[in-house]
């Protein structure tokens, strides 16, 4: 089984795709992929091309095997949404809590996170992080850096913590957070815009190898792709890329199955 534990329903093309188109095309791709489940990522921002946590919601009302990450602005929070947070978990209309820095000026372990860590820990549900490059100019690549995941980590041993896109370009230090502390994981997703060509795939199969040779061994990697945060020409095919590059690895059957699904299922208890 294959979930894909990073998507998205934001709109990236060129083209003008609606959003009731957008989940369609997701489904038929799941379905051409034989992908059983997918986890969608909400956006921070809020029109027709990025639909707001409460418009997602209600769009996934019916899917089954589509889940719901939310999403709060840190720069912008306040108790009102916070009670909106809460109330989502309470009643498992959303799995986690996505926040974006690089995309807005706070750092992991600013104390205007520790509400949104305290409901994380309270329904047992994972935060998580942008880390790493930022798309487009972003604001500050400094708040993205993967070293502010570990003393959020230490602080919060409790706290389940995802590292989206490996940290990318600071994949060392993801290496060494994700090894020292049993709270945290990170997901694959985002790492090519268009495909795995011969160079990609090289590289970032190294990348992956010499993560699980440092100790961190396949229960902490979790598959996602980013899609629709690709190139228009592989809008179709990226997932399949993305599985072909997974399953090009030279790790055992076991290690797969993990990425793959198993890590998953665990840590969102889908």
């Amino acid at each position: 089984m294959i979930i894909d534990s990073h998507v998205h329903l934001d709109n990236y093309s060129e083209r003008d795709i609606s959003l009731a188109k957008r989940l369609e095309n997701l489904k038929k791709i799941m379905s051409q992929n034989k992908i059983a489940k997918a986890v969608i990522i909400a956006s921070m921002e809020e029109d027709e091309e990025h639909p707001s946590m409460e418009v997602l919601l209600k769009l996934l009302e019916k899917e089954k095997n589509l889940f719901l990450v939310g999403t709060i602005s840190i720069t912008k929070s306040n108790e009102k949404k916070l009670r909106r947070l809460n109330e989502l978990l309470s009643k498992k209309k959303i799995i986690g809590i996505k926040l974006y820095p690089g995309y807005e000026k706070f750092y992991p372990y600013d104390k205007t996170c520790d509400k949104i860590y305290d409901l994380c820990e309270k329904y047992n549900v994972p935060v998580i992080f942008h880390t790493g490059e930022t798309f487009g100019t972003g604001l500050g690549m400094k708040y993205a850096k993967p070293e502010h995941i570990d003393e959020v980590a230490v602080k919060r041993p409790k706290l389940k913590i995802v590292m989206a896109h490996l940290g990318n370009p600071w994949i060392n230090d993801t290496m060494v957070i994700l090894s020292r502390n049993k709270n945290v994981y990170a997901d694959i997703s985002g790492l090519v815009w268009k495909s795995f060509d011969k160079f990609q795939k090289n590289s970032w199969q190294n990348e992956i190898i010499k993560i699980l040779k440092f100790g961190v061994n396949g229960n902490k990697l979790i598959f996602g792709t980013d899609w629709p945060c690709n190139e228009d020409s592989t809008y179709f095919s990226f997932h399949k890329d993305y599985i072909n590059f997974v399953n090009s690895l030279k790790i055992s059957k076991e290690d797969k199955n993990k990425i793959f699904c198993l890590n998953a299922e665990k840590l969102f208890k889908l």
